[in-house]
């Protein structure tokens, strides 16, 4: 798991010391430390359950304090503890011994610490129902990574095309005219809508450029994916 883990932290540290050199004044917007042995001591004594092999090894290796990584937030052991109280679906899942390591937009990836196996559970928000994944947390980790490097691969080659680059041009132009066309055949009021649409979509695009790409929020953004 360790060199899984080590891969993660790499892309990390990448983001942080990028941030870093356009805002050396900020703090890191991406943050972990490794877990003592006292540490997780005290976070089984806190939940009064005691952690499955792999689990311990994941938070020796990587405990995350704030780490967003391809659109998910990987948990650790201090945001467990502040959130507890807080969120009564957290509070429930931890009083039945079953820790969360991620949230995936809402629903917690976990781990169910009485059966002492390193398979992950997925909890839904929806309807708050538990499933097995079948998904180790090393896999689990290693599938966010090959997200991360599909992303870059995509960026680079929509790059090399020319899109994010004068991409107004390029793709949204012939987009717009190709929408606004064929949005006209169907009746005056969509292509009313068509237009409307079209000018909210630019327009957040032009803004996001202009001020997302060199903030604070831009740069999160920008390390999530």
């Amino acid at each position: 798991m360790k060199e899984t883990i080590d891969k993660l932290i790499t892309f990390l540290e990448t983001d942080n010391k990028n941030f870093l050199l356009e805002f050396p004044d900020e703090d890191p917007i991406l943050i972990y430390t490794k877990a003592t042995d006292e540490e997780i001591n005290h976070f089984e004594k806190r939940f009064n359950l005691v952690l499955p092999d792999c689990l311990r090894e994941f938070y020796k290796n990587f405990n995350s304090v704030e780490s967003n990584f391809m659109f998910t937030q990987i948990l650790g052991t201090t945001n467990l503890i502040a959130d507890y109280e807080t969120y009564p679906s957290l509070q429930e899942l931890v009083d039945d011994k079953i820790i969360p390591i991620a949230n995936d937009n809402g629903d917690l990836i976990c781990i169910d610490t009485k059966r002492n196996e390193n398979w992950l559970m997925h909890f839904s928000h929806d309807d708050g129902s538990l499933s097995e994944t079948y998904v180790t947390i090393e896999a689990f980790i290693e599938d966010l990574i090959k997200q991360k490097i599909r992303t870059a691969i995509a960026r680079k080659q929509l790059a090399d095309l020319g899109v994010s680059q004068g991409g107004v041009f390029k793709y949204f132009m012939p987009s717009a005219f190709f929408i606004l066309r064929k949005s006209l055949i169907n009746g005056f009021n969509i292509f009313i809508y068509s237009c409307f649409w079209l000018i909210i979509t630019a327009y957040g695009e032009i803004m996001s450029n202009f001020k997302a790409k060199n903030t604070k929020k831009g740069w999160e953004l920008r390390a999530e994916r």
